[in-house]
């Protein structure tokens, strides 16, 4: 599937919310759990990201809540789908989005954000490496002679287990994750490669939460 460009209809209002602070380097939240027969991730979207793809009502004040970005953030699911490749060797899963969260509340367009959880089914048993790649926002240029540079900050563990690996994964750049399963399907992932496990059995459930504390928000 592949997405069709729109006019952009929300920029104005963008302006006026993102002033100075507004950049084209995103840094999203990644949550990925690698299960004995799928892959289970959640991603952020801004709502900044959704005006830049899709049309949705100008000027949408604050105050009329996630309701103007509803469709837009529909649409974005088949985007985000073909634009997230995740592949064991060179075999590509075909993944689904299952659910969208919305912003439980309005405010900076570049921090206010949908969840979209997905799954990818493993056609075998779960590998020991997964590989990752993503080019978000590649189609629309954030303004004349200035691309989008969307990265995310990845957190990954193997179900069953606590320790949480961080990664980061730009665009137009594959990137290879351990799973944490591997041939006696016990071993976590090398300590050489993970940075501040710690405990985290609410992995999805608290996902935002993770994010706000990361960041300092």
């Amino acid at each position: 599937m592949t997405a069709s460009p729109f006019r952009l209809s929300l920029l104005p209002w963008l302006a006026l919310c993102l002033g100075a602070e507004a950049h084209p380097n995103p840094q999203n939240a990644m949550w990925v759990q690698f299960e004995p027969s799928q892959i289970h991730l959640a991603l952020d979207v801004s709502l900044q990201e959704l005006s830049a793809a899709w049309s949705a009502p100008a000027q949408a004040p604050l105050e009329a809540g996630p309701e103007p970005f509803l469709g837009a953030a529909q649409q974005h699911q088949a985007y985000i789908l073909d634009h997230l490749v995740i592949s064991v060797g060179t075999n590509r899963l075909t993944g689904s989005v299952t659910k969208i969260s919305p912003p439980a509340k309005m405010g900076d367009p570049e921090r206010t954000f949908f969840q979209y959880e997905l799954q990818y089914p493993l056609p075998g048993a779960a590998p020991k490496t997964v590989w990752f790649y993503q080019d978000m926002l590649k189609e629309w240029p954030y303004a004349p002679g200035t691309a989008w540079n969307i990265s995310y900050i990845v957190r990954t563990k193997r179900a069953g287990l606590d320790s949480v690996t961080s990664w980061l994964l730009s665009p137009g750049k594959p990137m290879e994750f351990l799973t944490g399963w591997d041939a006696d399907s016990q071993n976590p992932p090398d300590a050489s490669r993970e940075i501040k496990p710690q405990p985290e059995p609410g992995f999805f459930k608290n996902a935002l939460q993770h994010l706000r504390r990361l960041l300092g928000l």
